[in-house]
């Protein structure tokens, strides 16, 4: 992939993302969290750029853009979906491997 945005903030999702990049790709860091972060060889011989972006500002009418007009399919990125009583549940879910993104419905 030439492009990809890690939101997660795990560790193994960062390092997978720069394994899925192509040589000279860049890697758009969003999520921040407690791990290693990356091989700084995969790097140099990939000649891959990580960029971070803090806070979203500007990107987001683009990303809201991107979603609009269906150019970004966002159906793959939302494991599950649960209610407000669960957020406990979601949240150990999101440390198996299983889950990637769990969204909390306030109203059920």
């Amino acid at each position: 992939m030439d492009v990809v945005i890690e939101c997660s903030g795990s560790a193994a999702a960062r390092q997978q993302a720069i394994r899925l990049l192509t040589p000279g790709g860049v890697l758009v860091n969003v999520g921040s969290g407690p791990g290693g972060g990356f091989d700084p060889d995969t790097v140099l011989l990939k000649e891959i750029t990580i960029r971070g972006s803090f806070v979203y500002g500007p990107e987001f009418d683009g990303a809201i853009g991107l979603l609009a007009r269906g150019d970004v399919k966002a159906d793959d990125l939302t494991t599950e979906i649960r209610p407000l009583e669960e957020a406990l549940e979601a949240f150990e879910a999101l440390r198996s491997a299983e889950v990637m993104k769990v969204l909390i419905a306030p109203n059920g």
